[in-house]
């Protein structure tokens, strides 16, 4: 069924839409009762009684969306099967009449149950900005079903709102990762397919609507492994690539640093190695650069993933320093793992992760990695050293062995170091205990 659009929508809901007062908008008891009537009634043996009460109810509108909800889980699957084809619209009715009211209530003095609102108003706030973004969301009619799936599915918390003649209930549990898998993957894949496959006479877009991405940025949050795989990760990931992207997220747009907050709130969740990694980068190039140095730390203490992205963590956080990044550095402190093999002939010691882990310690502490024995090779010296802005260091073998001997000198002044900073504090735990090498 096609839902009408959301100018339609408005027009049908005219007796609420002035009001900024949501309590205007409860259905009366009578218009309750009556729907669950006829909702009975889509059941029954005869045929004329189900086309007239299907009719009925369609005209009902907005009026009959509360018990129709109920009813696509009804046990008869006539009902259900009917309900399902009549929810839609009315639920559609409902939220255009509720976004009327919730746009008029520009002092955000009322409570509003709309569908997706308290989830997105704990991720990018209740201020004017983050108001108007959640409206812009809302006004597109291809948002509603992602909305209702994070509202709550149909069937848990309806009765409870059903009871009230209230349509969208605030759900009394989060919605589950799962009820969000099929409603966000076909918004994801509605909005690619338009970034590739514009409307005839509509110029082609470097980036979904901002209002788009941010609602799929927040339903991805609340199910942050689903669906599984890298796909949608770099899917929603590329809108941050992409110059007008990388705009909003600095404030430049309209809806200000709200679609910042929602991105955070993205970044924060990424679950496995390879999106915890990208999100160092996104934070990066989107002028995230605090929220880097925090994924660095969480990239490095989950010790996983490729090696040569966590040195490149180890460079993020140095550019980026983050509170918890020196205790996350010392967790390598005795990797033993070669990021780079040694070359005798040029003598070109092995560069170890431990190694990288050091210098960025010891850039994060203001200290000089060349007193604790590291070398800054000129580029015309060749071989590999560990980069990290503005300089490179190596232990560098001056006769065989030197490098190995430079290693364990740099290391135990470094916990000479800790133990006169830790007993300085008058012995706060300010850095962890060094793990034990084997």
């Amino acid at each position: 069924m096609t839902l009408p659009t959301f100018a339609a929508l408005v027009a049908l809901a005219q007796f609420g839409a002035a009001a900024a007062d949501p309590a205007r908008l409860a259905v009366p008891a009578a218009d309750v009762a009556r729907a669950r009537e006829l909702v009975r009634r889509l059941g029954s043996d005869s045929y004329a009684d189900r086309e007239r009460a299907t009719r009925d109810l369609a005209e009902m509108g907005r009026r009959a969306a509360g018990p129709l909800r109920a009813a696509l889980a009804d046990p008869d699957p006539e009902i259900a099967a009917r309900a399902a084809g009549l929810y839609p619209p009315a639920a559609a009715a409902d939220l255009a009449a509720r976004a009327a009211a919730f746009a008029a209530d520009r002092a955000g003095r009322y409570d509003h149950d709309l569908p997706g609102w308290e989830a997105f108003w704990a991720a990018a706030g209740d201020d004017p900005a983050a108001r108007s973004l959640f409206l812009a969301i809302v006004r597109e009619p291809a948002n509603a079903e992602l909305l209702v799936a994070i509202g709550g599915p149909a069937g848990r918390g309806a009765a409870a709102a059903v009871a009230g003649g209230v349509v969208y209930g605030r759900p009394p549990v989060p919605p589950r990762p799962a009820d969000l898998v099929a409603p966000l993957a076909r918004r994801r894949s509605a909005m690619f397919a338009a970034l590739q496959s514009p409307p005839p006479g509509v110029k082609p877009a470097g980036v979904s609507p901002t209002p788009d991405v941010a609602l799929v940025l927040l339903a991805e949050s609340l199910a942050p492994a689903a669906p599984p795989g890298g796909y949608a990760q770099f899917q929603s990931g590329s809108y941050f690539y992409n110059a007008e992207g990388r705009d909003v997220m600095v404030g430049k747009g309209p809806f200000g640093p709200v679609p910042a907050r929602l991105a955070v709130r993205w970044l924060d969740t990424r679950a496995d190695p390879p999106a915890q990694y990208a999100a160092i980068l996104i934070a990066q190039n989107a002028g995230l650069g605090p929220a880097a140095g925090r994924y660095a730390v969480r990239y490095l203490r989950a010790k996983g993933g490729n090696l040569y992205n966590r040195v490149s963590a180890m460079q993020a956080l140095v550019r980026y320093p983050d509170p918890g990044g020196v205790p996350a550095l010392e967790g390598y402190f005795a990797d033993e793992t070669a990021v780079v093999p040694g070359v005798p002939a040029q003598r070109q010691a092995e560069i170890r992760l431990r190694d990288a882990a050091l210098v960025a310690a010891l850039v994060l502490t203001g200290q000089d990695p060349t007193a604790y024995g590291l070398s800054r090779p000129s580029a015309m010296a060749g071989g590999a050293a560990i980069q990290f802005p503005n300089a490179t260091y190596v232990f560098q073998d001056d006769a065989p062995g030197t490098a190995a001997d430079k290693r364990e000198a740099a290391f135990a002044r470094w916990r000479a170091w800790r133990a006169a900073v830790h007993g300085a504090v008058g012995g706060g735990a300010i850095l962890p205990a060094l793990p034990a090498k084997n």
